[in-house]
């Protein structure tokens, strides 16, 4: 199931997407609310890309600094809230369509994170074991690993790989605000 989730985690947002769209309905506090959650999720995936892009020249390095010293992966949580945070401002088929798409996002990113801490555990043995002990998966710590190994984040290559991601919110604030405000289903 982790080789599936692997292989589709960027597509698998979109049906949760689509239906929100379909379904919204405007309601500035669920879009000031869902749009803190997107911006607060997409900060995540900036910061945590700005770190994994050192492994990218220093292939048999641990990344335990930056939001990796306080979360074991940022980009996956970054990515729930985003999705949770569509979902939200959308408003449309709230609950039911935010706890499917919590419920599902959960199990998908959980298979996700172990698939990847085996190869880690694999590659960096009992330094990776120590941080699997120490920094929790989903939820950050309120103070960094001290075994941090003090790198600095690449934010001009962190730019260069979330643009995608940005231009794609982009176009759904777009595709949303037209919906709201023009489109009646």
């Amino acid at each position: 199931m982790s080789n599936i989730f692997f292989k589709l985690h960027r597509y698998t947002p979109i049906p949760f997407i689509v239906i929100a769209w379909f379904f919204a309905s405007a309601d500035p506090g669920l879009q000031i609310f869902g749009g803190l959650l997107v911006a607060t999720g997409l900060l995540l995936r900036f910061f945590g890309a700005a770190y994994i892009c050192i492994t990218l020249t220093k292939n048999d390095v641990l990344i335990t600094d930056g939001p990796y010293a306080f979360i074991r992966n940022p980009e996956y949580f970054g990515n729930i809230l985003i999705y949770i945070g569509i979902v939200i401002a959308a408003g449309g088929l709230l609950p039911h369509l935010l706890w499917i798409a919590v419920f599902f996002f959960a199990i998908q990113y959980i298979s996700l994170a172990r698939y990847e801490e085996k190869l880690l555990a694999d590659k960096f043995g009992e330094e990776y074991k120590q941080y699997l002990q120490s920094v929790p998966r989903f939820y950050p710590r309120l103070s960094p690993y001290p075994e941090r190994n003090r790198l600095k984040g690449d934010f001009n290559a962190a730019l260069r790989i979330e643009k995608n991601t940005l231009l794609i919110l982009i176009i759904m604030v777009v595709l949303f605000e037209l919906r709201w405000n023009f489109i009646t289903i």
